[in-house]
């Protein structure tokens, strides 16, 4: 039998614009087939296999067996066009490639090497990667996986950016960190919430519940601090509305259960009302009645306890009773007085 090739053609290559388009891998192959000086009629079994050598027996791929119809000689099939396609072969590795042609059981010599035409399959890759490894310059919308290495600026609503990245624009992010190697970041998260450091340590966190941590990172109160806290100026507002411009108490007082001053400062004297009952009075006043007062009971274990009954500018009306019933009992106190005067 012989074998005359008229053509081995186009590769089937759609595209449009410059939208990505699926390039069909198939090879359109026409010959001629002569069988006794007489041109072949009739549907012919043939197979079509592509090796990496002209002679040799690695086995790229195959059609398998497949009816061909030939008419006055010519025939023309598509190869990949039976569920086989080519687009499992590697057609960047820059080799040779070779066809074999088997009709009827003959093994048709020699193999054909393929033309450049085939290789345009590749057409549709970049490096052997599918479109869909790449972004296009379209305003699709698209969605990429796997990382994306970008060593010069970005720009996200900017034609210009002036840094690594460059947002015009609000962003709205889950999480996000902004640090270097050496341990400096900034970390959001919904589970974490926001954190700062240095050096790899955590020195400000805010936790999703709101509380706010210094030094610490689980604040149990909306504001924790481990370590030193310096106020320069302003002071401290109580709940209360009394305002602490300084440590140092403004008037003090250690007095017994009958009334008795033992020690203090700024205190002119203390008067006893009934029982458990007792009125600090100030040498020096403060400016309002809201200022800051601490009252302890002088070792009781627990039994006893103290607290503040009313304050005014001039004096601190204290109570001291029994801490599991709530009644008055005379007993030794203390008591710190802070504020402006």
């Amino acid at each position: 039998m012989k074998k005359v090739i008229l053509l081995l053609v186009s590769i089937l290559l759609i595209s449009s614009g410059f939208a990505f388009a699926e390039v069909p891998c198939k090879i359109n192959y026409q010959g001629r087939l002569i069988k006794d000086n007489v041109p072949v009629d009739g549907t012919r079994t043939m197979k079509f296999s592509i090796y990496d050598s002209a002679v040799g027996p690695t086995l790229l791929w195959t059609s398998g067996n497949v009816s061909v119809e030939v008419h006055n000689g010519l025939f023309r099939y598509v190869i990949g066009s039976d569920g086989t396609d080519l687009s499992g072969m590697d057609w960047t590795a820059g080799q040779a490639l070779y066809l074999e042609v088997v009709i009827d059981g003959e093994t048709l010599t020699p193999r054909e090497e393929l033309s450049a035409y085939p290789y345009a399959i590749n057409s549709h890759l970049l490096e052997g990667k599918t479109t869909d490894y790449f972004l296009n310059a379209s305003g699709d919308t698209q969605t990429k996986q796997g990382n994306l290495n970008i060593m010069g600026n970005v720009g996200i609503g900017t034609t210009s950016p002036g840094v690594k990245l460059d947002v015009a624009g609000k962003v709205n992010a889950g999480g996000m960190v902004l640090g270097d190697n050496s341990g400096k970041r900034i970390q959001t998260s919904s589970n974490m919430g926001f954190r700062a450091a240095t050096s790899g340590t955590d020195h400000l966190i805010i936790t999703t519940s709101g509380n706010v941590g210094i030094g610490t990172t689980s604040p149990g109160e909306k504001l924790t601090v481990a370590g030193t806290i310096e106020s320069t100026s302003g002071g401290v507002k109580f709940p209360d509305g009394s305002l602490q411009t300084t440590a140092n108490p403004k008037g003090w007082v250690y007095c017994n259960s009958a009334g008795t001053i033992q020690a203090s400062y700024n205190v002119s004297s203390v008067t006893k009302n009934g029982k458990g009952d007792y009125t600090v009075n100030w040498n020096t006043g403060f400016s309002s009645a809201n200022y800051a007062v601490a009252v302890t009971p002088v070792g009781t274990s627990g039994r006893y306890s103290a607290g503040v009954h009313t304050l005014t500018a001039g004096s601190a009306r204290i109570r001291t009773f029994e801490t599991y019933n709530g009644w008055n009992e005379d007993h030794d106190f203390h008591v710190v007085a802070f504020g402006a005067q």
